[in-house]
């Protein structure tokens, strides 16, 4: 302020406490006792917030008129980088999407702001929260090579802007023979995956069966085959569901695909995707973690698998079950020792792959992948 006053010799600048007004004799009096005379006064009363009726400014906005409401906003953005350190799954949620609202000259200036704290400051203080695009890349390339190493037939798809996400494979849909049913995502920022991966499907033979607009289903992420149903033969498709996929989505995908759909209900939010809880090995054995479901979803694993090899809480969370069965090499993102003793006696070779860039994200093997030979159709 005293620069900008200073450039005009007309005006002078005090900085003081108005206590009140001697309106007959023109006398402004403040808290040091002094009184500044005047002729004409102008009176602002202060400012209040406008939202211009934006929905949700009110509830959740961070008004910034005083220095104690930019260091709530800059608490609060630290904060969320807390919390997605902690738990990368929330990026996808949302959790580091910050909203300027008003985008006037101080809009701008909070926006440029922004930017500078998180890649000068908050991207080297949360290491775990920033990727290293090189790295990552070098580990997709190392397991893709372990996967056809294995033996598995590799194919890939060109990735287009705007979907940053669709490294993440697993979620495209489900594969039932030649016939695709794509996805519908919960969250927008990767609704348009959808037509990529539809129209990558139809390009290359498969017919393409859609849900309706209201079934919520994040494909073979949450939807993986494990036996057959005891009734009539009809291969069974586990369906996780709350956090990525509705439960009603179970009716539909049952008809597009023939198989019977045996959902179950994810209780823990780092496990938001029945792949990080669940992972088939052969017609007998599959990697199971309860911490991941409700006392009924074990009671169907336990009557579905009859050797299931139980993860620890520890072995759950570090996403042991997100691994790819490629024969009987098993591509897993680390190999926990009693795991790997369990697996060795069953015949298996487990194989581990470095993917803690995607793991950032709440990916590990399994969620890079999409098999292509899934058959859900009965005989």
């Amino acid at each position: 302020m005293r620069g900008i006053v200073s450039r005009h010799a007309n005006l002078r600048f005090r900085h003081d406490e108005v206590t009140g007004v001697d309106w007959d004799r023109h006398l402004v009096v403040l808290a040091s006792g002094a009184a500044l005379p005047f002729d004409r006064l102008v009176v602002a009363a202060g400012a209040a917030v406008n939202d211009f009726g934006t929905p949700g400014v009110a509830e959740h906005g961070f008004p910034m008129y005083q220095l104690p409401d930019a260091v709530r906003l800059r608490n609060h953005i630290i904060g969320r980088f807390e919390v997605a350190e902690a738990d990368p799954s929330v990026v996808d949620d949302g959790g580091l999407t910050f909203v300027v609202v008003g985008g006037g000259p101080t809009g701008v200036e909070v926006a440029g702001a922004l930017i500078e704290l998180i890649d000068k400051v908050l991207e080297r203080d949360f290491r775990g929260s920033a990727v290293d695009v090189d790295r990552a890349r070098a580990q997709w390339e190392t397991l893709v090579a372990t996967l056809r190493a294995a033996g598995a037939v590799v194919e890939t798809i060109e990735q287009p802007e705007g979907v940053p996400d669709l490294v993440f494979t697993a979620n495209a849909g489900i594969v039932s023979g030649e016939r695709f049913v794509p996805s519908h995502f919960r969250h927008p920022p990767r609704r348009p995956e959808t037509e990529v991966f539809a129209t990558w499907f139809a390009r290359h033979g498969f017919s393409v069966e859609r849900l309706p607009d209201d079934a919520v289903h994040e494909g073979a992420g949450d939807a993986l085959p494990f036996g057959a149903d005891r009734s009539g033969g009809r291969p069974v498709l586990l369906s996780g569901y709350r956090y990525r996929s509705e439960a009603t989505a179970a009716v539909p995908i049952g008809a597009a695909t023939g198989a019977v759909v045996r959902p179950i209900e994810l209780v823990d939010e780092r496990l938001y995707h029945l792949d990080l809880t669940f992972c088939p090995l052969d017609e007998r054995r599959a990697m199971a973690a309860p911490l991941g479901w409700d006392r009924y979803g074990i009671r169907v694993v336990e009557e579905l698998v009859p050797e299931p090899l139980w993860l620890s809480d520890e072995e759950a969370l570090a996403f042991t079950a997100n691994s790819v069965v490629v024969g009987t090499t098993i591509v897993m993102p680390h190999v926990p020792p009693a795991v790997g003793r369990r697996l060795e006696a069953w015949g298996f070779d487990p194989v581990a792959v470095d993917v803690g860039e995607f793991l950032k994200a709440g990916g590990a093997c399994r969620c890079l992948t999409l098999a292509l030979d899934v058959d859900l159709r009965a005989g």
